[in-house]
């Protein structure tokens, strides 16, 4: 329920931050999330990544369903994608991308400082 909540703030939070300093509001809204979050497991992650799917998948969406679909066409013809849709998906993966590694960045370096004990170098063994 906890992830969730925060998926939720994540995605709004983003998309005013998106429309204040354009698309990758999302990166330091998800790095912030990462940072003062501790969970175990994989929920460290997917709400990150899930945000950044909703958050640049459904205009993709929007702009076909709309009416500005010849745009999107021309799009997807320019990068060689066979369909619109194929070209909402890629749009979605990019940002769950993008989203989910600096969420991922957030955790790491929230878990050296948090850390109990003396911090040392890792082994290169």
């Amino acid at each position: 329920m906890r992830s969730i909540i925060d998926t939720i703030v994540m995605i709004l939070l983003s998309y005013q931050a998106c429309l204040l300093v354009g698309w990758w509001g999302l990166v330091p809204i998800c790095f912030i999330s990462g940072l003062f979050q501790s969970w175990s497991g994989s929920a460290k992650y997917w709400p990150g990544m899930l945000a950044g799917a909703v958050l640049w998948g459904a205009p993709a969406i929007y702009h076909i369903l709309a009416g500005s679909s010849s745009f999107v066409h021309q799009t997807a013809e320019v990068l060689q994608l066979s369909s619109s849709w194929l070209l909402v998906l890629v749009t979605a993966l990019i940002g769950t991308l993008i989203a989910g590694l600096s969420r991922k960045i957030g955790v790491v370096i929230s878990s050296l400082y948090n850390s109990d004990g003396a911090h040392t170098a890792p082994s290169r063994s």
